[in-house]
């Protein structure tokens, strides 16, 4: 959903998918997407944080975007 533009839609699924595997890193990624598209950062860089300590890099760098470049993309602007 998040890759047709449907936040809404997505944001359900990430929540289903966290509900049922809590240390999954892939769903708080994918959650974090779909936040960025209700324009709801704060709460997408949360999960953009979590996603990162769950190590989802070492799990899905290869096949998917880096959550470090997420992160620098939306949650660290005023950062010094």
């Amino acid at each position: 959903y998040a890759m047709i533009s449907k936040g809404d839609l997505a944001l359900n699924d990430a929540n289903k998918a966290i509900k049922l595997s809590p240390d999954n890193p892939y769903a708080y990624k994918h959650r974090a997407m779909a936040l960025i598209l209700l324009a709801r950062i704060d709460d997408a860089c949360q999960d953009l944080q979590k996603a990162k300590d769950l190590d989802f890099n070492s799990y899905f760098y290869e096949n998917d975007e880096s959550v470090d470049k997420l992160i620098e993309e939306y949650c660290s602007h005023g950062e010094e």
